[in-house]
């Protein structure tokens, strides 16, 4: 392990001396955990921001096509509309099928 030193505020010291109390675990395992945590949670964060992304430029590659004219073919007594895409074609994009 690398020894590093650190400066905390009061009230953070007050806490981590609680925990620790508490927990019946050393300072120092309860500041590695917490960096444990957060550094998990900042990587989890960057895949969620990279999963919207890409799921955002395909919600606008559907929407620059415009949208979907009617068709004017009645269907059971009203106009029906046409789509271009299956609920299906979504679940094989997403690899579920």
């Amino acid at each position: 392990m690398i020894r590093k030193q650190v400066y905390l505020d009061p009230r953070h010291d007050r806490e981590l001396k609680r925990m620790a109390r508490e927990s019946g675990k050393s300072e120092a395992t309860i500041i590695r955990e917490a960096l444990d945590r957060l550094i998990l949670d900042t990587r989890l964060e960057k895949e969620r921001m990279e999963a919207w992304e890409a799921e955002r430029a395909f919600m606008d590659q559907w929407m620059a096509r415009g949208p979907v004219p009617a068709k004017q073919e009645p269907t059971a007594g009203k106009v029906g509309h046409q789509r271009r895409w299956r609920r299906e074609d979504l679940y094989d994009r997403k690899g579920l099928r």
